[in-house]
Order: C-alpha cells, then structure tokens, then sequence
C-alpha cells in the first residue's frame, strides 16, 4: 500500500510539472513572459533545472531586457546540455547565438561603466589636482609673503644698526676729537 501512495504521489507531482512547464510555453507563446518565469518557478520548485526549463527562461529574460540573467539561464542550460550531441539541433544552435550576443552585450555595458567611471575618476583626480594646486599657490604665497617679511625686517634692521653703526662711529669721532681739541 504505501509503495502505491509513494507511485501515486510521483506520478501526481509528475503530472504537476508536466501541466506547468506546458502553462510555461503557453504563456511564452502569448508574450506573458512573466507569467512564464512564474510557471518555470513552479516546475523547478519540485524538480531539478532542465535544458528544457533553462532554453525557456533564458527567452523570456531576454524578452524581458534582463540580459544578465538571460545569460545566466543560458550558461546552466549549457552546463546541463554538455556531452550532447545538439550541433544539429536549430533551437540549441539559437541558445548558443543568444548566449554569444548576451555576452557580448554584457561585455559592452561592462566597458562603458567602466569608462564611465574612468572619466568620472579622471574629472575627480583632475578637481583633486587643481585643488592641490591651489593650496600649493595658496601655500607658496604665504610662504613668499613670509620670507619677504622676514627680508624686509632684516633689511630695516640693518639700516637701523648701520645707522646705530654710524652714530657711534660720530659719537667715537667727536669724542676723540673732544678729548684731543682737533675738532674743527
């Protein structure tokens, strides 16, 4: 008896799967790709991936404009297809062009974010450098403007002992000339 209930129970969750993967061509058919995706859910939510539910649900993705994952269904169903001798088979020879194009297009998006980024981080490192430059200057000037403080006070000090210099040379000179009456 239980043996029978176990054959039943295959037989039904087989009957199941077979009824949802045909709903899931059906609405392919139709162009209800999500309504698709949904029913090959259902199918694989009891039974492994097959080539036949990865071919299904790499057209709908792509249907859909999901590219990544479209090439994600395409790869496992290449994974599950590998030892088959499919060359012949038109529908396997079209996943395989879908793939090729996926990735290509894949490959594409990838290059132009990442020279989108390159040009963004080019314009950043280019701001930074400008900045750095500007408290370069910024710095260099106040540098410049400090030394030529300095230079100046030098300068005023020499004059003022240059000329501390001087009045102690006529200082010495009127003193000497003072104590010895040579002054004129």
């Amino acid at each position: 008896m239980t043996t029978l209930v176990l054959i039943m129970t295959l037989l039904l969750a087989q009957t199941a799967s077979q009824q949802a993967l045909a709903a899931a061509e059906s609405a392919y058919e139709r162009g209800d790709y999500p309504a698709c995706l949904a029913q090959l859910d259902a199918v694989e939510k009891d039974e492994r991936p097959s080539p036949r539910t990865q071919s299904i649900r790499a057209l709908a993705l792509n249907q859909l404009q999901r590219p990544l994952e479209a090439y994600r269904s395409v790869r496992l169903y290449l994974r599950l297809t590998e030892g088959h001798r499919l060359e012949s088979n038109s529908a396997h020879a079209d996943l395989v062009a879908l793939g090729a194009t996926l990735r290509a297009r894949l490959e594409a998006e990838l290059a132009s974010k990442r020279e989108a980024l390159t040009t963004r981080g080019d314009a950043q490192t280019l701001a930074d450098e400008r900045a750095a430059e500007q408290r370069f200057a910024s710095t260099a000037r106040e540098r410049q403007q400090a030394f030529d403080a300095e230079v100046s006070a030098l300068r005023r000090k020499k004059i003022l002992d240059d000329a501390a210099g001087a009045r102690r040379e006529r200082d010495a000179e009127r003193a000497a000339c003072a104590s010895d009456g040579s002054c004129p």
